[in-house]
């Protein structure tokens, strides 16, 4: 959906296209792939200069419990152009975190902090480098048993 604040910002266009998310969680590692791709599928703006979207992202998250509600991980998220000029196509990030998972009332809160740097990253414009605080609300799963396996 087109919802930059700013057109320059933005695509000016609605896009749509298959995802997939492969996880796995152990007693201390958790693990997840989350893929996505996405076309144009109608104009949201009137400027016929903006190129049509085709682009893909990959989140790859690992989070290790350390005990006592911390972790120490991982979660950035690449990402590719198809219609971005040459070296202007990734976006290819690595970076580390600490977090901590505290209850406030009845309620687990996960607080993250951490950095990324891209080893790769798009000519004109884009991330370098970055902080992340992620404050995340923890509600409890709606699935208490594994549908595939044990």
């Amino acid at each position: 959906f087109p919802t930059a604040t700013d057109d320059d910002l933005g695509a000016q266009q609605y896009s749509a296209g298959p995802a997939i998310v492969v996880g796995r969680k152990a007693e201390k590692l958790t693990s997840v792939l989350f893929f996505n791709y996405f076309w144009k599928i109608a104009e949201a703006g009137q400027d016929d200069d903006v190129p049509d979207t085709s682009k893909a992202t990959l989140l790859y998250s690992f989070q290790y419990a350390l005990g006592d509600g911390w972790q120490i991980g991982t979660n950035p998220t690449l990402s590719y152009n198809h219609k971005a000029s040459s070296g202007n196509k990734w976006n290819v990030p690595i970076g580390a975190f600490v977090g901590r998972t505290v209850k406030y009332g009845k309620m687990p809160v996960n607080f993250k902090l951490g950095v990324e740097y891209s080893v790769i990253a798009p000519d004109d414009f884009g991330q370098e480098a970055a902080i992340r605080l992620q404050i995340t609300p923890i509600i409890p799963g709606l699935i208490k048993k594994p549908l595939f396996g044990k």
